[in-house]
């Protein structure tokens, strides 16, 4: 038996305020389509089954059109006596069970199987059984619905499972609401574990995979492969298929230490020329400079060398000058630095990030003033 592995497709997802011709968002569009060449992969390998590992939609109320084009796509697969297996992930799963899932349209589908219920379900197709755990309310319930788990012999069985893994090395997104799985607790008897949450394609194990998610979401992301995982269950061959997606790129940091204005803007022109940037989502990080410097700086032309990409993001991380920083409690100091740390190395598409910075120093400041009070 061969499956192929999707996981992590967003479908609804949107960013950035470029609309394609039909008048709908690019990204949007982007993501829908990498969902479909998805699809064609499975109807080309002529798989036995496909497994959605989480996350298929990107919120737990996704638009009509992103179901209309969910239902259109799983349909094709069906359609050709190909069944269909999805659980719901994080991003999917309401918080109350009164919501309802989105998950409850695909029941009426022929050979296609949600699991969406916050429990343990198995499906038996052939000689495979596939043994699925959604997205759970909590980490104790997910690791209960985990131990209910129990390869049987004489099949070939396949875990889907949507969560982070720990252990030596640990795969998570950091998401407040995420399930973990911890190393080697399933143990052995599994031909195949299909794991979701975690974005990057990455071997866990030699037959534990993440087949990633199908696009890219965040310049954390940038220059990531993305695709889907086929899995020869009988030879115990395991490939990835990259999909072709529109290119994200991190152009680098610029050291504005000791430059003029002049100088920086030229050496970005040059920087984001030399990266083509049309149709891109480009990001640019210029750093070292005076606050003072920064505001002479002419970043329209910086912009404008860019104007082709579909989504351009110049960064700036200026040198802060003396009389910002301000002497006070050691500990607070070093959660602050460390929290504007952390602000720097993770990606914030849709935020202010000075002003989360703000924000975050005056949330600290009263907690620091409650717990001394």
């Amino acid at each position: 038996m061969r499956i192929l592995h999707v996981a992590d497709s967003h479908l609804g997802y949107t960013a950035y305020a470029k609309l394609d011709e039909n008048g709908y968002n690019q990204r949007e569009v982007d993501v829908f389509e990498v969902f479909k060449h998805a699809i064609d992969k499975a109807l080309a390998l002529k798989v036995d089954a496909v497994v959605h590992a989480g996350d298929l939609f990107d919120t737990i109320r996704p638009s009509n059109r992103a179901m209309h084009f969910a239902i259109e796509q799983i349909r094709r697969v069906s359609e050709q006596g190909i069944p269909f297996i999805a659980i719901s992930g994080n991003h999917s799963t309401p918080k109350l069970r009164e919501t309802g899932s989105v998950f409850r349209l695909f029941e009426h589908l022929g050979n296609v199987h949600p699991v969406y219920g916050g429990a343990y379900e198995k499906v038996e197709i052939s000689d495979a059984v596939f043994h699925c755990v959604p997205h759970c309310a909590s980490q104790d319930a997910f690791l209960a619905e985990v131990g209910k788990i129990a390869p049987i012999p004489g099949k070939k069985n396949v875990a889907i499972l949507h969560c982070g893994v720990s252990g030596v090395h640990r795969f998570t997104t950091g998401e407040f609401n995420e399930n973990v799985l911890p190393s080697g607790a399933l143990g052995d008897g599994f031909d195949y574990l299909a794991l979701g949450h975690y974005h990057e394609h990455t071997e866990v194990a030699p037959n534990c995979f993440y087949a990633g998610s199908t696009e890219r979401f965040s310049f954390g992301e940038a220059e990531r492969p993305k695709g889907v995982m086929e899995a020869d269950l009988d030879k115990r061959a395991f490939g990835f298929h990259e999909l072709s997606i529109r290119p994200m790129l991190d152009l680098g940091r610029i050291d504005c230490k000791g430059l003029e204005n002049k100088d920086i803007v030229r050496t970005a022109e040059e920087i984001i020329e030399k990266a083509n940037p049309d149709g891109k989502i480009l990001r640019i990080t210029m750093e070292g400079m005076p606050r003072s410097q920064l505001d002479g700086l002419d970043v329209r032309a910086i912009r404008a060398a860019a104007s082709d990409a579909l989504y351009f993001e110049p960064r700036f991380e200026p040198l802060a000058s003396s009389h910002e920083v301000q002497p006070g409690e050691a500990s607070f100091g070093d959660l602050c630095a460390e929290f504007e740390d952390y602000l720097k190395a993770v990606p914030v598409e849709r935020l202010d990030k000075a002003r989360l910075l703000a924000l975050g120093k005056i949330y600290l400041s009263s907690a620091l003033d409650e717990r001394e009070g």
